[in-house]
């Protein structure tokens, strides 16, 4: 007589190692894409973070999250404070403040989004300005 769960109940369900944390600061390159961070392997991104803290408004700015040389992530902060992407899992990247202001304007990643290859962070900067910008990523690999 067998026993346990029937062979079509079963999942197969990938083990990821310890997670690990690519961040940095810098001043980014005005009117240009910058590369934030990137990491190569097969793995999954736990969250994350990007804060901006510019001289001038940086609305018309884009962080772009690149997973296996797509592009996954669009949209200017404007953009994304305008159609209230501000929750997570509603982009990969979500706003978490917005400051016309102050600029001051900062960005999430959403959990469990997956590579097989690589993923990047970049930065484009469009109003010719240099903000400064830190980030975070906590993800783990195979």
């Amino acid at each position: 007589m067998s026993s346990g769960t029937p062979d079509y109940y079963q999942t197969v369900r990938q083990v990821y190692g310890s997670a690990k944390c690519e961040y940095g600061g810098k001043y980014v390159t005005a009117s240009a894409d910058s590369i934030l961070g990137t990491a190569g392997g097969k793995g999954v991104i736990y969250g994350g973070q990007i804060s901006i803290t510019g001289t001038g408004v940086q609305y018309n700015d884009s962080v772009k999250l690149y997973i296996d040389d797509e592009q996954i992530s669009f949209g200017t902060f404007q953009q994304m404070n305008l159609y209230n992407v501000n929750k997570e899992h509603r982009s990969a990247l979500y706003t978490i403040k917005y400051d016309d202001i102050n600029y001051r304007y900062a960005l999430a990643l959403s959990n469990g989004i997956t590579f097989d290859l690589s993923f990047e962070l970049r930065y484009t900067e469009a109003h010719g300005r240099t903000p400064a910008v830190g980030w975070t990523v906590v993800y783990a690999v195979l």
